[in-house]
């Protein structure tokens, strides 16, 4: 079936229809005559069903009129966006031709003899195919449709869109092959973008006043590391608060030691020759002391027993009252009495006191008694030390998380450390050990709101105190590769004999710290001493730059004339200089400069009022004395006025004379800053780079428009007389002969002496694959 549609939307029965139905009459004629002599074109239904759809849609929804009528296109534009609609619409089994023919009336030829050569005349170069070709050995469905489209008379259509002579008109602003973008800056952020590093950055350029395109400018550009101040610290306490955290295994100190016997006892209770009780007597006093804790644990070691009883040891509490014995054996093991917190509170007695140990022998041996405590009170005596240190500064936040079959967050970091004592103090021992949730909760509480409370210009640790190896809870050596990727040292402490030696060591490895062990209460002691020394040395040691980096973007437009130490990076979107510089501290400052123009005749140069030196995004890129990658957006620019030049036209007015002559008025303009001498105004038709040359005019030199004071910065030119109709472009400064944007040089008007008819004949052809 043969559609017939037309693009006007009123429509009589004159002339025209007279011609459209001719034009139907022909095609269907044409259509009959291919099907019958191509006996392969066979129609099934479903094809057809499918043809007219794909037409149909196309042409009632404005498609096909709005391409055809779209003069931004050219030919090959339009069938490609054709071409692209129809791929969206056909299945997948299915491959099309497409094709698409035009066709001028001749109206006085077609009043003498109605034939189909005299009224239509195909247009020259109009008929476009896509798709693929049409095969001999398919079953092809083929549909046709008739459009309609007439030119109003004798007027000139001068609203045709500005652009330059980079591409074929119609023109948009494009940028030459050397012109360089800006990146969006804006998510370009480290993870780790901590300030520990003080650096100072430093900019001058030269002219400092103005600079204008074609003008050289050099920008001197130079970094140095402060040698005052020290940066803040984040610190998390990671204590092991598991079961055997609470064995009385800390020897805390030496209490006594000596000889003594003498020892007699006495049979209370007899029971058929058995001594069912006896009372020992010539308990010998060894010694007091003032305790001030706690759980304790009294332990007597003594050598050289060959007695027949074996010796003992009995403690009484600060208010006199008795502990039960504690014997030993024949063997000269050592004798534990073990004080726990449970039993303290049955004393009800005050905090400290003096205790009194008692000892009894029947031979002569040889004895020393020491205190222990208990792992976990050790440990929270220390920590609390530690936490105590006067080198901790008002900057400096510190936090607690303890761990035993789970990890609990005690305290967030804080700068209060009464508070961080009170949370270390208010710690109990039980469950199992699960290190790598430790410190897992640690390293979440350094990181920023919302996740935990870090602070990103901080430096971040975590010291880690445990008695054993892991038995719950996930790896501490993956944990500990997450607090190395999120710009966290470890230091470990394993305390007793029973600390996994391997895993403490594996998790401070990682992240760059270091392993410390501690077999009794003051090598604790001194393992935190050290701890706060390397603390300390990084946030002092920070001051210091590995492997440093500049990255400047250059300014879009911008010719590179030399780089000084850089060395040029071109990328799709963006080029930069690039500066390596090496090792940075206070006593090795680094300096380098680039000098760079701004062509005049660049587009970019149009919309340009000012440079910035260097540009935005210029980021210092380094490592810090951990290995850590870091890096710091250039914070100090010059900024400096550009001034361009920028000849643009426009046509006020283009009307119709006879059928070989229109009238142009045409207005030149400098809209930019920079003055300009002699150019060409050019006329062309049909094309403004290949079209037929029309006519020359001379366009006198201007100041700026925007340059003060400047009033003659603009000619027009009246009456341009052309001897064409048709599409006729006017060109300023066609032979680039002045510097200066090329943006808006070109502007089109479209003339035309009487009404024009165009009709189309668009075929659809679709097979299965």
């Amino acid at each position: 079936m043969l559609n017939l549609r037309f693009m006007n939307k009123g429509f009589v029965f004159t002339m025209e229809v007279f011609f459209a139905i001719i034009l139907a009459l022909s095609f269907l004629g044409l259509a009959i005559m291919s099907v019958s002599e191509n006996t392969t074109i066979i129609q099934y239904t479903s094809n057809e069903s499918l043809t007219s759809d794909v037409l149909k849609t196309l042409d009632y929804n404005g498609f096909f009129l709005e391409i055809l009528d779209d003069n931004s296109l050219t030919s090959s534009q339009k069938m490609a966006v054709i071409n692209s609609k129809l791929n969206e619409l056909m299945p997948a089994d299915v491959d099309f031709n497409f094709s698409i023919r035009a066709f001028d009336s001749n109206i006085e030829k077609c009043k003498s003899n109605q034939t189909f050569n005299n009224c239509f005349s195909e247009s020259s170069g109009l008929f476009q195919s896509v798709g693929n070709i049409i095969p001999e050995n398919k079953a092809v469905t083929k549909k046709s449709l008739t459009l309609m489209r007439k030119q109003p008379p004798s007027q000139c259509n001068i609203s045709g869109q500005k652009g330059s002579l980079s591409q074929k008109y119609p023109l948009k602003n494009q940028e030459n092959s050397f012109e360089l973008y800006f990146r969006d800056f804006d998510n370009y952020i480290a993870y780790f973008d901590a300030n520990d590093l003080n650096i100072d950055f430093g900019i001058s350029i030269s002219p400092t006043t103005q600079l204008e395109c074609d003008q050289q400018i050099r920008a001197d550009i130079n970094a140095s590391v402060r040698k005052a101040g020290r940066n803040p610290a984040d610190v998390m306490m990671v204590l092991d608060r598991s079961g055997s955290m609470d064995e009385f295994t800390v020897n805390y100190m030496k209490l006594f030691s000596g000889t003594f016997n003498n020892g007699t006892r006495t049979c209370t209770q007899w029971w058929f020759g058995w001594c069912q009780s006896w009372q020992y007597n010539n308990w010998v006093t060894l010694g007091t002391f003032d305790w001030n804790y706690e759980a304790f644990a009294i332990k007597m070691k003594y050598t050289g027993y060959s007695g027949s009883n074996k010796p003992r040891l009995r403690l009484y509490s600060p208010k006199l009252k008795y502990w039960p014995s504690s014997s030993g054996s024949y063997s000269n093991s050592p004798i534990t009495i073990e004080v726990k917190a449970s039993n303290l509170s049955n004393l009800t007695y005050p905090s400290g006191g003096t205790w009194t140990v008692q000892a009894w022998s029947d031979d002569s041996i040889d004895y020393d008694v020491n205190i222990y405590r208990t792992k976990l009170n050790a440990a929270k005596t220390e920590a609390i030390t530690f936490v105590s240190l006067a080198d901790w500064e008002d900057q400096d936040y510190l936090g607690v998380v303890s761990y035993a079959s789970t990890a609990k967050k005690e305290l967030p970091l804080t700068p209060n450390l009464n508070a961080v004592i009170n949370a270390i103090q208010s710690l109990s021992a039980g469950g199992s050990t699960a290190t790598g949730s430790g410190i897992y909760a640690a390293t979440k509480e350094l990181q920023p709101l919302p996740t935990g409370h870090g602070r990103v210009e901080a430096i971040k640790f975590q010291v880690l105190l445990s008695d054993g190896k892991t038995n719950a809870g996930p790896s501490s050596a993956t944990a500990a590769q997450d607090a190395k990727n999120k710009g966290i040292t470890i230091y470990t402490i394993g305390l007793g004999s029973d600390a996994d030696v391997a895993e403490l060591t594996t998790i401070a490895t990682i992240t760059g710290g270091q392993y410390y062990y501690a077999n009794d209460e003051n090598s604790l002691q001194s393992v935190y001493d050290v701890i706060a020394e390397k603390i300390g040395e990084k946030l002092q040691g920070s001051q210091k730059a590995y492997d440093a980096n500049l990255l400047v973007p250059l300014p879009k437009g911008s010719q590179v004339l030399d780089l000084g130490s850089g060395t040029l990076v071109q990328q799709a979107d963006q080029n930069y200089i690039s500066y390596a510089i090496g090792y940075m501290d206070a006593d090795h400052p680094w300096a380098s400069y680039y000098i760079i123009q701004i062509p005049c005749n660049v587009n970019y140069a149009c919309d340009l009022n000012s440079l910035k030196f260097p540009a935005e995004g210029t980021t210092f890129y380094y490592e810090d004395v951990n290995g850590i990658p870091n890096n710091k957006l250039w914070n100090i620019f010059a900024l400096i006025p550009f001034k361009y030049r920028d000849l643009t036209l426009d046509i006020i007015q283009a009307q119709i004379v006879s059928d070989n002559q229109i009238l142009l008025d045409v207005n030149v303009q400098n809209i930019g800053y920079l003055s300009s001498g002699q150019a060409k105004l050019d006329f062309y038709l049909n094309d403004p780079i290949s079209g037929q040359f029309l006519k020359q005019e001379t366009v006198n030199g201007f100041c700026g428009q925007k340059s003060q004071p400047c009033s003659n910065y603009y000619q027009i030119f009246l009456n341009e007389s052309l001897s064409s109709t048709g599409y006729i472009y006017a060109i300023v400064n066609r032979d680039k002969s002045i510097a200066e944007c090329l943006n808006n040089n070109v502007v089109q008007a479209y003339c035309v002496l009487a009404p024009r008819m165009q009709f189309y004949k668009i075929d659809l052809s679709i097979w299965r694959k």
